[in-house]
């Protein structure tokens, strides 16, 4: 509920159409949202060598954040993106900053279980998570896992709260995101189906699978877990698309070491580089 004893409100007369713009303009003001969105710039920080700023060296405030598949077979690789993030979170994050010790609540569909599967012991500790650190809950509709997010997020018994549903309204996403930051708690959001609805998530990430880089032990290994991140939406408007991996032992994000070998043999090439070859024979 808005306040009319912020510093932003505004006295509400005059006709319909007038109160509601000036409703709007306060709206804006109070989520401090940048009208430029529309004229955002698409940065690749894959070449600028910036990492997102979920990741970075400074993590967001916890708030609502909202990470959709880039196709529908890209689901495994958002949730496990997600995990990722927590162990971030936890290990080297704002959660290890702010001396957080707890659970993790995890809420999805009883199809979706069946679907993609649910959270594996082993796996988790791959990606440096305890497992015992999980709660899960799982509902048959929607509406079920909704409200289980919005009450453990009002608990704060919890480090993050994660939620994959099918369909998200606006006024659900807005609750969230007025509880996320109430409590001081992460808030994760994996719409199975969602392109460009309305949502009140501070920030919308769009994220697929990508090929890693091979060890350099073992060429024929699996390498590191790696995914493309696009940003599509930002309070600041800032937008953008970045190659990570992630550093189960470091607890750390990193730019994909194949895109910044690539990004070198490209730029040698442009440079007119000379480049040595072994002598044949």
């Amino acid at each position: 509920m808005i306040s009319a004893n912020t510093k932003h409100s505004v006295p509400f007369k005059g006709k319909r159409s007038q109160r509601l713009a000036a409703l709007k303009r306060q709206i804006s003001q109070i989520e401090s949202y940048d009208s430029r969105v529309g004229d955002a710039e698409v940065v690749d920080h894959d070449v600028a060598g910036e990492l997102p700023p979920l990741i970075g060296k400074t993590a967001r405030r916890p708030a609502l954040h909202e990470l959709v598949a880039n196709t529908y077979l890209d689901q495994p690789a958002v949730r496990e993106f997600t995990l990722a993030l927590i162990a971030f979170l936890m290990q080297g994050g704002s959660l290890s900053q702010k001396g957080h010790q707890g659970m993790v609540l995890w809420c999805q569909r009883r199809m979706d279980s069946a679907e993609f599967g649910n959270l594996y012991g082993p796996g988790l500790k791959a990606l440096g998570l305890p497992p015992e650190c999980f709660l899960i809950v799982t509902g048959n509709r929607d509406t079920d896992c909704l409200w289980a997010m919005e009450q453990g997020l009002a608990s704060r018994s919890f480090l993050a709260v994660v939620g994959a549903v099918d369909h998200i309204s606006l006024v659900a996403s807005r609750r969230l995101s007025l509880a996320a930051r109430a409590h001081d708690t992460f808030c994760f959001l994996l719409p199975i189906h969602q392109g460009q609805e309305p949502s009140a998530a501070r920030t919308r990430w769009r994220i697929r699978s990508a090929p890693s880089t091979p060890d350099h032990l073992d060429r024929k290994s699996l390498g590191l877990p790696t995914w493309k991140l696009n940003l599509e939406r930002s309070p600041t408007g800032r937008i953008g698309h970045w190659t990570v991996e992630w550093d189960h032992a470091a607890h750390h994000f990193h730019l994909s070491r194949r895109q910044s070998s690539t990004r070198r043999s490209r730029a040698d090439q442009e440079d007119g580089d000379i480049i040595a070859f072994e002598r044949a024979g």
